[in-house]
């Protein structure tokens, strides 16, 4: 879920981190100019061109008591898709080529790899338009250039494999810090499976059919938000199972990679002729004579 004008937060905290998830989802480069516990001033693409036209202000509001958006331009003209390039310095000498997503416990998994003589902007035209075809992305909308490279892609898949659970670790964690914090937050029931959750002035809608919360953390997140948490532990159901089904083990599972067809790289390819015998005695001989 994007940000939208007039939406209300506990705090200036809870407001950054919907904007870290909303950055990380659609691959915005989201930035602080201003940045206090009173007012928040978000831009995107520092330094960069074309300047994107996002901006988000906000600020807390004394009387409601809230961190509101006050003034929001919503569009980017920013793209995104995530490459890593890293040398090979074992037998095979090259560099390998990547393309990676985010599992539902957080980590990242490779999508495709390549191995090419060298890193240029020839391979990675390559490499990408392979890979736009391959996952139906067309021109690249929505995803993100990165170079830095992570030695643990693989290490992280099989320590998950070893998971005796449902829910990922990471998010698990995350719902028994909620727990403890929900105790704080009063439910009123008011309508089938709908509530209204308070503390002193803060009230937030908590819908468990749709799994939707006023503060919007729980749509822009997939994990139940404190008043979300709240809300199902008054009915002492499970919070875990109203967590979206990507975060599950079972959903984080995913084929291993397969190397990559043999297709031809851009350039002419290089070829090496052995030499008769007669060549090399030449070459040889000619050697000799120079010294």
């Amino acid at each position: 879920m994007a940000p939208v004008l007039g939406m209300k937060f506990t705090n200036s905290a809870e407001l950054k981190q919907c904007l870290t998830n909303y950055a990380v989802k659609h691959g915005y480069d989201l930035w602080y100019e201003k940045n206090d516990k009173n007012r928040l001033l978000v831009k995107c693409c520092k330094d960069k061109e074309p300047i994107c036209p996002f901006r988000l202000w906000a600020s807390w509001m004394q009387e409601e008591r809230t961190f509101q958006i006050k003034s929001l331009i919503s569009s980017h003209n920013c793209g995104r898709v995530f490459k890593i390039g890293c040398f090979l310095k074992g037998i095979c000498k090259g560099e390998l080529l990547a393309a990676v997503g985010r599992d539902a416990n957080n980590n990242m998994f490779p999508l495709a790899w390549a191995v090419v003589t060298v890193e240029n902007k020839e391979t990675w035209e390559w490499f990408l338009d392979l890979l736009m075809h391959d996952i139906d992305r067309g021109n690249g909308n929505g995803l993100t250039l990165i170079s830095d490279g992570h030695k643990r892609l693989y290490h992280q898949r099989s320590k998950g494999e070893s998971w005796d659970l449902t829910i990922c670790p990471r998010i698990r964690k995350k719902i028994v810090d909620l727990k403890e914090k929900q105790r704080f937050w009063v439910v009123y029931p008011c309508g089938y499976q709908h509530f209204e959750v308070v503390l002193c002035n803060d009230r937030y809608a908590v819908d468990l059919i749709r799994r939707t919360c006023g503060c919007g953390r729980w749509q822009l997140t997939g994990v139940p938000c404190v008043h979300g948490v709240a809300a199902i532990s008054s009915l002492n159901l499970n919070s875990e199972e109203y967590i979206a089904s990507y975060y599950s083990k079972v959903q984080s599972e995913h084929t291993k990679p397969l190397p990559p067809k043999s297709r031809r790289l851009p350039g002419r390819p290089s070829t090496k002729r052995r030499k008769s015998a007669a060549k090399r005695e030449i070459s040889s001989t000619h050697t000799q004579y120079q010294e």
